[in-house]
C-alpha cells in the first residue's frame, strides 16, 4: 500500500488544507492530518491543487515536439495537407513512437492525466 500526504495546498474554493492519498485515491481532505509512519510527505507550500487536466483532442502520432521547426507546404485540401505531412515524415525519418512519447511526457509534466488521441 502506498500513502502520500500533501500538506498545505489550496484546492479550488477551499481553504488551505492537507490531502491524504492511499493507492492513488484521496482518502481525506482536512487540516493537520497525521499520516501513517511510512507515508511519503510532500510540502505544498500553499500551492494551488486542482484536478488533472484532460487533452480531449490530440494527434500524438503526428507530434513534432522537440524537433526543429518545419515549414508546411500550402495546400487547399485536407488530402494535400495529409500527403505533405506524410512526405515530411518520410524525408525527415521522423519516428512516430519517439514523438508520441515526447508528447506524452510533455503532457504529463503539465498536469495532464487523460489524453484522447486520434490516429
Amino acid at each position: 500500500m502506498s500513502t502520500t500526504l500533501i500538506r498545505n495546498v489550496r484546492p479550488l474554493k477551499l481553504p488551505q488544507t492537507d490531502l491524504l492519498i492511499t493507492d492513488g485515491l484521496i482518502q481525506k481532505i482536512a487540516s493537520g492530518i497525521e499520516p501513517p509512519a511510512d507515508a511519503e510527505i510532500i510540502e505544498g507550500n500553499g500551492s494551488l491543487l486542482f484536478q488533472g487536466l484532460i487533452d480531449g483532442h490530440t494527434h500524438m502520432d503526428k507530434a513534432l515536439i522537440g524537433l526543429p521547426w518545419h515549414s508546411t507546404k500550402p495546400s487547399s485540401t485536407i488530402t494535400e495537407t495529409i500527403a505533405n505531412e506524410r512526405q515530411l515524415r518520410r524525408e525527415e525519418e521522423i519516428d512516430a513512437h519517439q514523438q508520441s512519447t515526447r508528447h506524452a511526457h510533455a503532457a504529463i509534466a503539465s498536469g495532464t492525466t487523460h489524453i484522447r488521441s486520434f490516429a
